[in-house]
């Protein structure tokens, strides 16, 4: 899951048209370069690389995490999401990347009831089928840098506990940003379903189904079903939060 970068394996600085790279943006001293995603989930799915030349691994770190919220605070519309899969989360390169997709109508996440954790952390409503570490961020200088460290922390303690996860970034209707990490079961990724592989996108409450039938056969049971097939089990849940309430 911490597997460093390998410039052998395909990678964004393996991209040899020029038409592919979007723009730039810098944030500080941060810059990230948006890309285009060649397998797109939606319209307008793009890619956004932290320092491309670096060549940082799929790794969330306090840069990493800051430049999210920042650059969800930049569009104007309200219905822009970032994602980010860990590796042996559905992460298919380890080279940085946020997932941007802008989906044009409020999903489950962008306003779903939180309930109190510790401290500034909250965790989703036990009505979704899996749980996720949320915190809430007002678009200010110095909440954004406390709550970036804050999160850091969470993410250092599942790479310690070897726990991979999933993360989706939205707003909600009084313009707070959200920033979801959801724990999660290792995906074997040598096995592909005909539906959906739960995995960042899914989390949002948006469901890419892979072909027509699976589609058709799809209802909000089995929806819950596919993404509660995926959460780490209650013991294991139970020493990552007691963990985490003595690190925050």
């Amino acid at each position: 899951m911490n597997e460093e970068f390998s410039s052998e394996r395909f990678q964004f600085l393996k991209i040899k048209n020029e038409n592919e790279f979007l723009f730039k943006m810098k944030t500080g001293n941060f810059t990230a370069t948006a890309i285009v995603n060649v397998s797109p989930i939606e319209w307008g799915h793009f890619l956004l690389v932290a320092e491309l030349e670096s060549a940082l691994k799929q790794r969330l770190t306090f840069d990493s995490i800051r430049l999210g919220i920042e650059t969800i605070n930049l569009f104007q519309n309200p219905h822009m999401r970032l994602m980010f899969n860990s590796l042996l989360a559905w992460a298919s390169v380890n080279h940085f990347h946020y997932h941007c997709i802008c989906y044009p109508t409020e999903l489950i996440l962008d306003n779903i009831a939180l309930d109190p954790f510790h401290k500034e952390i909250k965790v989703i409503s036990s009505s979704y089928p899996l749980r996720a570490l949320v915190t809430e961020i007002k678009p200010i200088e110095s909440e954004i840098n406390e709550k970036s460290k804050i999160l850091e922390k969470i993410i250092n303690v599942l790479y310690d506990m070897d726990i991979a996860h999933n993360v989706v970034i939205t707003r909600s209707k009084e313009n707070i940003t959200r920033f979801f990490i959801f724990p999660r079961v290792k995906a074997d990724t040598s096995i592909v379903s005909q539906c959906v592989d739960p995995a960042c996108v899914e989390f949002s409450g948006q469901f890419p189904c892979k072909d027509e039938e699976s589609w058709q056969k799809l209802d909000f049971d089995m929806a819950c079903t596919l993404l509660g097939s995926v959460k780490i089990d209650e013991k294991l849940e139970a020493t990552l939060f007691d963990r985490l309430k003595k690190s925050l």
